[in-house]
């Protein structure tokens, strides 16, 4: 029924009349994917194959899909008609499903790679987490971290106690979730996970790249940046682009900031190694301010996680937004 309602107001006529009034202020989007997989798990909710080839083919009737690199050495004119497709965290689903349907789609696309977890040949640290939750056999636990109690019970509230505690866990710096990873192992006795979703080897990014791919960094360890010292937001830094240049020969000039996290120490310690940023900051590429130093260390994208083509395009226009100050205007 959501997806039926979506579709019958967009093709009301005004999907079609916002997406025209938005090309005209020279306004484009960048639509950031995470996982497309068949194996779907409640933490991560991963878009079929089929649903994503689904949104691309509903995106390429409204937009010309072009590389981020197009969008930051061209004019805005000509750019006004545009729009951006881009992965977060190089997850192995990428090149098993969403590369072959970009392929035969001719849809160019940029992989931001966060490089500590290709080296160890697991995952990014926020999936091993949810590993813990989901293969531990308890079914009502609670762990004590930092003079806290989190209590977990798998029931109807299960998932949003571990996005809780995941946020929790963004304030954390590499080392103190590496030694938390091994509490909670115990406490959970979870001894091995089951890296439900692991990333891409050097060996498959190297293929990729080979395939005119374009590869960028997304940090060495997928930190929450703003929560991090400056020593460790460099060590961040140029790791990630010291070994994307080692192993696959890329000198990368733009970094995606995990979990979308900026403050001004992140800006301007990122200025150092690249020449652009890009947030989760859910808003249009204003194409009249990519020549600020400033904005483009920022560089806005839409997290896409709707499973229906029409919902995303209409959540970009502000639309479920306007749903809630109204339901707020009225007391629901």
């Amino acid at each position: 029924m959501r997806a039926i309602f979506f579709k019958l107001f967009f093709w009301s006529g005004v999907g079609p009349l916002l997406i025209w009034i938005n090309k005209r202020r020279k306004q484009v989007p960048i639509f950031l994917f995470h996982r497309v997989s068949s194996n779907w798990d409640m933490f991560t909710e991963p878009l079929s194959p089929s649903q994503f080839k689904n949104i691309i083919i509903f995106l390429r009737r409204f937009y010309k899909l072009e590389s981020l690199k197009k969008l930051l050495k061209s004019k805005p004119n000509e750019l006004k008609n545009t729009a951006y497709v881009v992965f977060d965290d190089a997850m192995l689903d990428f090149y098993e499903s969403s590369l072959p349907i970009l392929k035969e789609q001719n849809v160019p696309v940029t992989v931001f790679v966060a490089t500590e977890p290709v080296t160890k040949g697991n995952t990014i640290w926020n999936y091993q987490l949810f590993d813990f939750f989901l293969n531990t056999l308890f079914t009502e636990f609670e762990l004590e971290i930092d003079n806290n109690i989190y209590r977990f019970k798998k029931d109807r509230n299960y998932y949003q106690d571990v996005m809780v505690f995941h946020q929790k866990m963004l304030h954390k710096s590499p080392d103190e979730i590496s030694k938390l990873f091994d509490f909670i192992s115990k406490q959970l006795e979870v001894e091995e996970i089951n890296n439900f979703a692991p990333v891409c080897s050097w060996s498959h990014l190297t293929q990729i790249s080979n395939l005119e791919i374009d590869l960028q960094a997304h940090t060495h360890s997928h930190s929450y940046l703003p929560k991090q010292s400056a020593e460790v937001m460099n060590k961040e830094f140029s790791l990630s682009k010291k070994e994307i240049k080692t192993k696959i020969g890329i000198e990368t000039a733009m970094i995606a900031y995990p979990n979308g996290g900026y403050n001004n120490q992140v800006i301007e310690l990122a200025r150092k190694y690249f020449s652009y940023g890009f947030s989760v900051d859910e808003k249009f590429v204003n194409l009249n301010r990519l020549n600020d130093p400033i904005y483009r260390m920022i560089i806005p994208r839409f997290n896409v996680h709707d499973q229906c083509a029409e919902e995303i395009l209409l959540r970009t226009f502000g639309f479920h937004k306007m749903l809630r100050n109204i339901k707020s205007s009225i007391g629901l």
